[in-house]
């Protein structure tokens, strides 16, 4: 994952930053998760109280801060939970927020798109990155025609630019089931 964060690298820019990881999908988990992120909110604004107590805090100021911090807390958790019905997916995410300011800078490299689901426009950037260590290793479903799969997926790799030299594809040892 390090190397796939690597070629991110562009993207550095004030207010951009990318968040990586699995999803959790109990909800005991996500619980768990929910109530740390209160507790480090709550440290968080007591620091800053602490830090600001020469500065003269209204209420109303105060309260802001911290639903600000608690927001910005809560709307990272909601990217990586989904429902436990999922949970076979395994999935991981990586989650890249920019912020309106920054989305001028990045038209180099994010083209920006609208997906319609639902009767709905979802905004979304198509975002160019480095191939060059995107990928190191791809395990091919247990089959039976595995060089047959290797050297398709070796052509699909070349054809798409990826530096198939150095990309080790393997097949699973997990037994077919048919």
């Amino acid at each position: 994952m390090g190397c796939l964060l690597e070629s991110f690298r562009e993207l550095s820019l004030p207010g951009v930053s990318i968040s990586h990881g699995r999803v959790i999908y109990k909800e005991d988990e996500q619980v768990d998760l929910l109530h740390h992120a209160l507790r480090e909110v709550d440290l968080e604004v007591s620091q800053i109280s602490k830090d600001m107590e020469s500065v003269l805090w209204d209420d109303r100021r105060f309260s802001s801060l911290a639903e600000e911090i608690l927001k910005n807390r809560l709307e990272e958790y909601r990217l990586f939970f989904k429902d436990e019905s999922f949970a076979d997916e395994r999935e991981y995410r990586l989650v890249l927020k920019i912020p309106r300011s920054a989305e001028e800078q990045m038209d180099r490299i994010l083209t920006k798109g609208y997906t319609s689901k639902n009767g709905l426009f979802i905004p979304h950037f198509d975002l160019s990155f480095s191939k060059e260590n995107a990928l190191h290793s791809i395990k091919a479903a247990p089959m039976i025609e595995f060089q047959l799969a290797k050297i398709g997926l070796q052509r699909f790799l070349n054809d798409h630019h990826y530096p198939v030299d150095k990309i080790e594809i393997t097949q699973s040892t997990i037994p077919i089931r048919f």
